[in-house]
């Protein structure tokens, strides 16, 4: 038996929670973390007053029970080792604190293939999430949840059993039998069967320091789900997790949230989403890459982060790179935007695309080598801001990505706080390096208004190009002379690429 007793105590009341070994519990893991010898039972020290419980779990407990059956304000520390298929709705002020190699994963564990042919099936297959998001025509089951990892690397699903083979599987979700198109002798075969690993309304909740993974979250959904419905949860803080391999979202943050210093990578869907509605989110210092996995299409929130209707946001100080997507994307009625000290590299979208949102400052962010696959019109930039207004770029440096800095203008109608509408823009004191591609304003609206009457203007940047002509206007490529004349960058510089020194 483990007592776990909080510093500062001046008398005790003990509360004994008996907790029964769930004997089917796995505790196999992908990790090399370390399995110990699990306690037979766990000792809860209450403290009179204000200060909270503490209890102390390990994997072959029934750990949703025992948080379950705590009052709110407990503690929990879990051991090092595998919970398989935790699913943990927090109470007020509750915090969830994992020993290094804790690790949350939503998946099970599958046994007793038989071969035919060249492939393998199992019957007996019940499993089937909600069905949610927009696939690319080669990806047609992204939208379903159930994912298969075969030592924790991913195989396709599709939708034929006709067609399996290597790398892929067929969930006949009919009559439950599955098909892989790998051998499964030896190898440890998990199906995500779990839909989130945290989720609720409680406010003021911690979650630090797990391996969460394998989770079947639905697309928009997160494997950490700060909110349920339309009710966003308030305060939780979510720092120093791995969040991996999770179909959908990685996470999902509510309102007054932090996400802090966490590494979300190779998510299905999305590395790190929003609610509707949220307030006074922070997002810093994470690693955030290698997301949309499945096969999402590129429009349907995929890559680094998608954040929607927010207010007072910040973004800063993260490493947002090699997503199939944009890196950062703050997309519909967001206002009061910062995106500050960031890296964002190698996505496959956009750098940073602030669209149909509002007010935003976005400044002294690194942004290198985006958008080549996002080749349609103007999409492919390393800042992007679309049908936005009142948005300043300035202090980036923005290198050898497919555009430069753009602003673009559609006819997207209104939002919630006026027209979506690229005015005010205040593009200044940026580097631009770029050997392709272009920097400035297009529309295509069939109106000038955009160039000379909304207050869109470039100042003071410093550009490194090979090309004569970089500048765009009025639907146009223009070499500098002819920038400078419409009123932009007349105290810019233009520098052939090879000045520029990093």
């Amino acid at each position: 038996m483990r007592l776990l007793v909080n510093r500062g105590m001046t008398a005790l009341a003990l509360m004994v929670l008996a907790s029964a070994c769930a004997g089917s519990v796995d505790q196999s893991t992908t990790t090399s973390a370390r399995q110990p010898t699990p306690p037979q039972s766990t000792t809860v020290v209450r403290i009179p007053g204000p200060l909270s419980e503490s209890v102390m779990l390990s994997p072959a407990m029934d750990v949703e029970r025992v948080i379950a059956s705590a009052p709110a304000g407990t503690a929990f520390i879990f051991e090092p080792g595998t919970y398989r298929n935790v699913s943990i709705e927090p109470k007020n002020s509750m915090s969830f604190v994992g020993q290094p190699g804790a690790t949350l994963n939503g998946s099970t564990v599958l046994e007793g293939f038989t071969q035919q042919g060249s492939v393998w099936i199992l019957a007996g297959i019940n499993a089937e999430g909600r069905v949610q998001g927009n696939c690319k025509e080669v990806a047609l089951m992204c939208s379903r949840p159930e994912d298969v990892y075969i030592n924790s690397v991913l195989s396709q699903q599709i939708e034929d059993a006709n067609d399996v083979g290597p790398g892929t599987f067929q969930l006949n979700y009919d009559t439950g039998v599955l098909t892989v198109g790998d051998d499964p002798a030896g190898q440890i075969v998990e199906l995500t069967t779990t839909e989130f690993a945290f989720f609720g309304t409680a406010s003021d909740v911690t979650i630090d320091g797990f391996i969460i993974e394998k989770y079947a979250n639905p697309a928009q959904s997160g494997a950490i789900q700060a909110k349920s419905g339309n009710t966003l949860a308030l305060r939780w803080r979510i720092a120093n997790n791995d969040v991996r391999f999770n179909h959908g979202v990685g996470i999902k943050l509510g309102a007054q949230n932090v996400a802090e210093q966490n590494r979300v990578y190779a998510n299905g869907q999305l590395g790190i989403g929003t609610g509707p509605g949220g307030f006074d989110n922070i997002i810093r210092d994470n690693e955030v890459y290698g997301n949309t996995t499945i096969g999402f299409l590129p429009g349907f929130e995929t890559g680094g982060m998608k954040l929607t209707t927010q207010t007072r946001l910040l973004v800063e100080r993260n490493y947002v790179y090699d997503n199939a997507g944009p890196g950062i994307w703050t997309d519909i009625d967001n206002i009061d935007v910062t995106i500050a000290e960031n890296v964002v590299e190698n996505n496959l979208g956009p750098g940073i695309f602030h669209e149909i949102s509002y007010r935003a400052v976005i400044k002294d962010n690194t942004v290198t080598g985006n958008g080549f696959g996002w080749t349609q019109w103007l999409y492919g930039a390393g800042i992007l801001i679309a049908h936005s207004p009142d948005v300043e770029v300035t202090g980036n440096v923005v290198r050898d990505n497919r555009l430069g800095i753009i602003g673009i203008q559609q006819d997207r109608g209104t939002g919630a706080y006026g027209e979506r509408e690229l005015r005010n823009l205040y593009v200044h004191d940026n580097i631009i390096v770029a050997s392709e591609g272009s920097s400035g304003i297009g529309q295509d609206i069939g109106s000038e208004a955009v160039f000379s009457e909304w207050n869109n203007r470039f100042e003071s940047n410093t550009y490194y190009v090979n090309a004569n002509e970089y500048f765009r206007w009025l639907g146009k490529v223009l070499d500098f002379n002819t920038w400078n004349s419409f009123g932009n960058d007349l105290e810019g510089q233009t520098f052939e690429i090879d000045a520029f020194d990093p």
